[in-house]
Order: structure tokens, then C-alpha cells, then sequence
């Protein structure tokens, strides 16, 4: 959409474009390899294949900026707050209703704004006039999915990791390879990603889990497993928008 002109958008809303996705990624620290903009590579990236997916689907711009506190003692972060995230992103929202969409779909290629957005639908609610918003909130989800294919390639969970370690990688290998150091790839914190480990990268920052920013492993990180991460998060973002949609259009009908 941000290379398109007005009266192209219009064109396409009337050739049959219902459905409008965006993502919220971040502008943060991942490691000493990979770039700041990893988030928002990767939710632009997912945005396109779930729009190509699902079929008469727009992708707006990704939301560059998130809830990243938790990154702040690493130079170059970028972090809103909450309420800000929340303010901005609903904005965004009825900016996109207010031209008439049926669906506009929502996901986060950030760890940190999952709850945020999950509070954001719970403000605004299921629709804003006749458009339906729904948004993928569900971070435990996309992390198992990950973990399945790294289990293919006998990758443990722990390397798989949960920023900036095998996985995100991976996908940035696949996406901008000019972007990725793997010289500067190293090891970060091994533990695995639970409850206990989630509130301690929240409450005491990435610092208190990993001097070098990394929850994972990225050594072993391979442009073609990224590809298959990347697809992975695909179908499961793409099957939970279409089982949405579906829902919603049979209750109307």
C-alpha cells in the first residue's frame, strides 16, 4: 500500500480487495549480528505471504516501533510506551476502517507487543462500524511452531531460542543476507523461554538474561531453514485469520 497511489487503492478496494493486514514489529537490539530492523523485516515479510495466501488481502505499512523496554540497555533501541503502542496502533486501525474494509488483520513479529495488542482489541472491540478486526496474539503459539522445525533439523528449543537466536536468524539469512554478521554470531542465554524466564527478560531487561542481547543460539543459523520458519508462522497466521474471517461471515449471513 505505501507504494501505491490513492486512486490505485481505491481500484483495488472495488476489484474485489476486502481484507487489509499490518504488522507491529519493533525497532530494538538483536544481538551483535543481526540488525535493529529484524522485527520489521520479518512482520512485513509474514504480512505479504499471509495477504498472498488468504487472496483479496492489502498489506498496509509495518508499525516500526514497539514495546521494547526491556532492550533499552542496548544503544540504537527504539521503544514506545505502552500506552503510546496502544494510542498509536488504534489510530492506525480507524484509519484503515474508516475507508471501508470488511477485515483488517492484525499480527506482531515482537515479543513485546502481544499483550499490548491483546489489550488494544479489548479496548476497541471486535469492529469499528461494519469492519471486523481481528489480531494474532498468541506468541506461545508461533514460538512452538518454530520449535517444531527446528526439531527437523535437530536444533534444540533452546537454540531455536526466542530473540535473536536460530530462528530470527534463519529468517533474516532468507530475507536480507547483506543484513546478517554471522562472524559476530555467537551464543546467548540457553534457558528455556517459560513463565519464570518471561518474567525476568519483563521485569530485569534482556541484561539480566544475556549480556550479548541473544535468547538462543544463532550459530548454526541457515537461509533455508528461514525460509521454512518463515512458513511455518505463515500458516499459522493464515489459519487463524481465515478461521476468524469464516466465523465472523457465518454469524452474518
Amino acid at each position: 500500500m505505501a507504494e501505491m497511489t490513492w486512486t490505485q487503492v481505491q481500484e483495488a478496494m472495488n476489484g474485489g480487495i476486502r481484507n487489509v493486514i499490518f504488522a507491529v514489529g519493533a525497532t530494538e537490539q538483536h544481538g551483535p549480528h543481526l540488525p535493529l530492523s529484524t522485527d520489521t523485516l520479518i512482520g512485513t515479510a509474514t504480512s505479504l505471504a499471509v495477504a498472498a495466501r488468504l487472496g483479496t488481502t492489502i498489506v498496509a505499512p509495518t508499525i516500526a516501533f514497539g514495546v521494547s523496554p526491556h532492550h533499552m540497555s542496548f544503544p540504537g533501541t527504539l521503544s514506545l510506551r505502552e500506552a503510546t503502542f496502544v494510542d498509536v496502533v488504534e489510530d492506525y486501525v480507524r484509519s484503515l476502517a474508516a475507508h471501508g474494509f470488511d477485515n483488517i488483520l492484525v499480527i506482531s513479529s515482537h515479543g513485546g507487543n502481544f499483550e499490548p495488542l491483546a489489550h488494544l482489541i479489548e479496548r476497541v472491540g471486535p469492529r469499528i462500524g461494519e469492519t471486523r478486526i481481528h489480531a494474532h496474539t498468541d506468541l506461545l503459539q508461533l514460538l512452538t511452531a518454530f520449535e517444531a522445525v527446528a526439531e527437523e533439523d535437530s536444533i534444540s528449543p533452546e537454540a531455536c531460542g526466542s530473540h535473536a537466536g536460530d530462528f530470527e536468524t534463519s529468517i533474516v539469512l532468507a530475507l536480507r543476507p547483506d543484513l546478517v554478521d554471522m562472524n559476530a554470531a555467537e551464543p546467548g542465554f540457553l534457558g528455556r523461554f517459560d513463565k519464570d524466564t518471561a518474567t525476568a527478560l519483563f521485569d530485569g531487561g534482556t541484561k539480566a538474561l544475556s549480556v550479548n542481547g541473544i535468547l538462543g543460539d544463532p550459530v548454526a543459523a541457515l537461509a533455508s531453514r528461514g525460509e521454512r520458519y518463515l512458513e511455518s508462522m505463515t500458516t499459522v497466521v493464515s489459519e487463524y485469520f481465515c478461521a476468524e474471517i469464516t466465523k465472523h461471515e457465518g454469524r452474518e449471513r
